[in-house]
C-alpha cells in the first residue's frame, strides 16, 4: 500500500478537499485487501449498513453519491454537469471510479482555492435528498459516507479473520 499523499492544498477548502481524497484513499486501500468473491459477496444482515448488501454496492454508492455532490457545486458555480459511467464490479475499478469522482469535484473546487472559512459557510446548496447545505457542510458530508463506508468494509474484513481463526 502507498502511504497517504502529504497534504497540498491551502485553506479552508483545500482542507476539505485533502480530506476528502485521505478518506477515498483509505477506502481504495481496504477494497483492495479484498478477493473479487469477498468484495461482491453478499453481506450478513448485521454488516449490512441501510440495505447495502455487498461491499461492491457500498462502494458504488460513495462512488454515485460523490459525483452528485460534484455535480451540485459544478452547478452551484455555473458549470456544466459531469455525466458519469464509472463503474465499481472489482475493487480495481471502484478505485478508478473513485479517482475520477475526486478528480470531478476537484474541477468543481479549482477556482475557489481562495475561499475562506466564513465565505465557505456563505455558499448554500440544496440537496435533491431535501438537505441544505453550505460548501463546506456538503464537502463534510462527503467525507462522512466514504468513512462510513470504510467502517463497513473493516467489519467484514474482521468477519474474514474470525472465521479463518475458527477453520
Amino acid at each position: 500500500m502507498e502511504p497517504h499523499q502529504a497534504l497540498r492544498r491551502s485553506g479552508a477548502l483545500g482542507a476539505l478537499m485533502d480530506e476528502y481524497e485521505r478518506s477515498a484513499t483509505e477506502l481504495k486501500e481496504r477494497i483492495a485487501l479484498l478477493p473479487l468473491s469477498s468484495y461482491t459477496e453478499l453481506l450478513a444482515e448485521g454488516v449490512q449498513l441501510r440495505g447495502l448488501g455487498s461491499i461492491r454496492i457500498a462502494v458504488l454508492q460513495v462512488i454515485d453519491r460523490g459525483f452528485q455532490i460534484a455535480n451540485l457545486i459544478r452547478r452551484r458555480f455555473g458549470m456544466q454537469e459531469f455525466t458519469h459511467g464509472m463503474r465499481a464490479e472489482t475493487p480495481e475499478l471502484a478505485a478508478m471510479s473513485l479517482n475520477a469522482m475526486l478528480a470531478c469535484t476537484e474541477g468543481a473546487l479549482a477556482e475557489h482555492w481562495d475561499l475562506d472559512e466564513a465565505e465557505l459557510g456563505t455558499i448554500q446548496i440544496s440537496a435533491p435528498w431535501g438537505t441544505d447545505y453550505s460548501l463546506e457542510q456538503l464537502l463534510e458530508h462527503a467525507i462522512v459516507l466514504i468513512l462510513r463506508q470504510c467502517r463497513i468494509v473493516d467489519h467484514y474484513l474482521e468477519q474474514m479473520q474470525d472465521r479463518r481463526g475458527r477453520e
